[in-house]
């Protein structure tokens, strides 16, 4: 019978990327004239279970160079290839804008929050703690109201995959102002307009103090 001979190809995509990184491999083999079938075996260069497909995907969770192995055998013939996968750390700085920071109650308040992410997998997520019990916010930008007087921690809370940036600050609300005492009419001094200089009743006139 002709000898069995087999030629095989390997594929990681991506081969590189930010923690988590999920990439697809692909094996590709040409059995030629060989009796049986095809079996793969992955190995994924990071201790976990090998792949026994042709097409499996993998998730790195920690950055570091992997060295992978793919081994294809059928009638006792096989066939490897080898690469590496290279999982980048992400990192994600972030800042926050309020504004204001103080004033009198209630007091209406704008957050801004700014996240850059490097090297990292998925979109950034947003957390608003506004330091009063009340719900989160979970935009980048929020409005938020302070009904009453007090000192109020606030604090965001910005992730990527399982890379997470925070910044905090305080919104201080000061007692709303009270309203100005209502004078008696003697402190007044009041404009009568020149329609008001007519008869009363009875012989009486309207008397400007001007």
């Amino acid at each position: 019978p002709p000898t069995c001979t087999m030629a095989c190809e390997a594929t990681a995509s991506p081969s590189t990327g930010g923690a988590p990184l999920s990439v697809a491999f692909t094996a590709s083999v040409s059995p030629g004239t060989c009796q049986g079938t095809v079996t793969y075996d992955w190995d994924f260069g990071d201790a976990s279970p090998h792949a026994s497909t042709a097409s499996p995907s993998h998730t790195y969770a920690s950055a570091g160079t992997y060295t992978w192995r793919m081994r294809a055998t059928i009638a006792g013939v096989t066939c490897e290839k080898t690469g590496t996968v290279t999982v980048i750390t992400c990192t994600l700085a972030c800042q926050a804008n309020i504004t204001p920071t103080s004033g009198s109650a209630p007091l209406e308040v704008v957050f801004t929050g700014y996240a850059t992410p490097s090297n990292c997998q998925g979109a950034v997520s947003y957390d608003w703690d506004f330091g009063d019990t009340s719900a989160h916010g979970i935009q980048a930008s929020v409005g938020h109201t302070y009904p009453w007087p007090g000192s109020f921690p606030f604090k965001l809370t910005a992730t990527v995959a399982t890379t997470v940036c925070t910044q905090t600050g305080v919104i201080q609300v000061t007692p709303a102002a009270a309203a100005p005492p209502i004078a008696s009419p003697g402190d007044h001094v009041y404009l009568i307009s020149a329609s008001a200089h007519s008869s009363g009743a009875a012989g009486t006139y309207w008397l400007s103090d001007l």
